[in-house]
């Protein structure tokens, strides 16, 4: 078992969800309806819909996949913690990776948005708003070299 912690928008869906379906503490919350009664939902009945799902985005944007995968969404949210800052060790126990290295070997890889934030994090800021407070010639290649640590 697993514990980690929702949003507060997803709380807000999943009561409505519950209340909607007006489930008892011993129902499936996520079900299929045969012959009138609720079953378990198994993985294939999830990927069947999101691969009509996917059919529908592809026929408005043919950019977007015919096809994709259930564990692409946990990847994804994986990324997008880690990309916001989430420690890596976290982002591996809110995965449930029993060690790290399985984080670090298919999440941990820096995107380019990553490297962009982090040089960018690392250089000083440099105001050249008001030109006019600043001498500076950028067309200048010694004072270049000399801002640049290359001289």
């Amino acid at each position: 078992m697993r514990i980690v912690p929702i949003m507060d928008k997803t709380v807000k869906h999943l009561k409505r969800y519950l209340d909607d379906y007006d489930l008892n503490s011993d129902d499936y919350v996520f079900f299929t309806l045969h012959h009138g009664e609720r079953t378990k939902m198994n993985p294939d009945t999830v990927q069947k819909l999101i691969d009509r799902y996917c059919i529908m985005a592809n026929n408005v944007d043919s950019k977007f996949p015919r096809h994709i995968y259930c564990h692409m969404f946990r990847h994804s949210r994986a990324m997008h913690l880690y990309r916001n800052g989430m420690p890596l060790p976290l982002v591996s126990e809110w995965l449930g990776h029993a060690q790290i290295n399985t984080t670090r070997e298919f999440y941990a890889n820096a995107d380019t948005e990553m490297k962009r934030k982090a040089i960018n994090a690392a250089l000083p800021v440099i105001n050249i708003i008001d030109s006019s407070a600043n001498n500076y010639d950028f067309d200048d290649e010694e004072l270049l070299k000399k801002l640049y640590s290359l001289k």
